[in-house]
């Protein structure tokens, strides 16, 4: 399936120039660019500049972009912006329709071709996470102190706690601290062994399943704070097994896929950012920053919460948090509350509405926690600001 062309979806293999060809040309001292015409979908080879980054831009018509690691593994993009393809990376341009015509620039020399044989480009949905077999759904009812010996097995693994506190130890001295709604994930050949301490009982769920997942690092050795959606879906998963209806176990590996999905999102985002060179990794930290402050500005009317805005670009509340700090200087909390007190100055000074439908309108319970966040930013209430303006 064609994806949006952004520098979060193109990470793995550039980044967008926003300036557009001329300053990206600027930017690698290149003098030459260069102008083909695209109109076949097949693709006898593949295009890759093992020394120097690929400039690409689109002229005319609609062209499709498809990168990779590998031959094997392509991925297709809508090319509508100037892109800065990374060396070592295999890339192919297509017309979207029947024909196209797009601008490429380098060093000279430096693209190669590499001879694939004859390709079928696809660009319909075709799954990239797969589960297959559930082996056991289990809810455990612990006594105080409990303790298992543990095991290792070739499947995958899920503990969920539910009310209470534990302890997961990986391999010999691996030890986290799992306390309620927090779940971790084991890998297949991980050994295990859990246990709570002597005055705390715990209730927990434990989900063994088959999964192929190539980047395994992404999901084990990691704590997750579980969000409503997901308890919601972990609750849906009892529900089911308790119910015993048909299609219950389809539609609970349904469930469980879409909340690996939720956990896997942020952490292939931060995985990315973090491997990724310094330039890159600044210029996808930018648009995080540019995207959460839209989003809040567009966003006012509602009550909205540092995990929310999170789920939106995607990653997790506490990466969110740290970033926005690092770049802004404020918390994030902080911002939301400025931003819906600086458009509260603006309706106040329209005069087109009470205090109260104000106080509404930017998405708070109480107008009296609203005129005493106003008098905290401004140093005034909202009626001596009223006052102010009027005379």
């Amino acid at each position: 399936m064609i994806e949006n062309l952004t520098n979060l979806t193109f990470s793995r293999y550039g980044y967008i120039e926003r300036g557009g060809m001329q300053v990206a040309m600027q930017n690698h001292h290149y003098t030459l660019m260069k102008q083909r015409d695209v109109q076949e979908k097949r693709m006898p080879f593949l295009y890759i500049s093992r020394s120097a980054p690929v400039l690409l831009d689109i002229l005319e018509g609609s062209a499709v972009l498809l990168c990779g690691t590998s031959p094997e593994e392509l991925e297709t993009f809508l090319l509508d912006k100037t892109v800065v393809i990374q060396p070592d990376i295999y890339f192919f341009v297509i017309p979207l329709l029947s024909s196209a015509q797009i601008a490429i620039a380098s060093e000279t020399d430096a693209i190669q071709t590499e001879s694939i044989g004859e390709q079928q480009i696809q660009t319909e949905v075709t799954p990239v996470l797969e589960l297959g077999r559930l082996y056991t759904l289990l809810y455990h009812e612990k006594e105080l102190g409990f303790h298992f010996k543990g095991e290792q097995h070739d499947c995958w693994e899920l503990t969920y706690v539910d009310k209470g506190s534990m302890y997961n130890v990986v391999g010999e001295t691996q030890e986290y601290s799992l306390r309620q709604g927090e779940l971790m994930l084991f890998a297949p050949g991980q050994r295990h062994r859990q246990y709570a301490d002597e005055h705390v009982s715990v209730c927990y769920m434990t989900v063994t399943f088959d999964m192929q997942l190539g980047e395994t690092e992404l999901l084990s050795d990691t704590v997750f704070q579980s969000d409503y959606e997901i308890k919601n879906l972990l609750e849906k998963i009892m529900q089911e097994k308790e119910a015993q209806r048909i299609y219950s176990y389809d539609l609970i590996l349904c469930y469980l896929k879409e909340i690996l999905i939720r956990l896997l999102r942020a952490q292939r985002l931060e995985h990315i950012i973090h491997k990724t060179d310094t330039e890159i990794k600044h210029t996808i930290e930018s648009d995080i920053i540019v995207d959460v402050m839209q989003y809040v500005r567009n966003h006012l009317d509602k009550k909205l919460t540092v995990s929310e805005i999170a789920k939106m670009i995607p990653v997790s509340s506490s990466y969110l948090s740290t970033l926005f700090r690092k770049n802004t200087g404020k918390h994030l909390v902080e911002y939301i509350s400025a931003e819906k007190m600086k458009r509260a100055k603006e309706y106040i000074r329209e005069g087109k509405y009470t205090f109260t439908q104000i106080s509404e309108m930017l998405g708070f319970n109480s107008i009296h926690y609203f005129s005493k966040l106003f008098k905290k930013q401004f140093g005034i209430t909202p009626s001596e600001y009223s006052n102010a303006i009027k005379k």
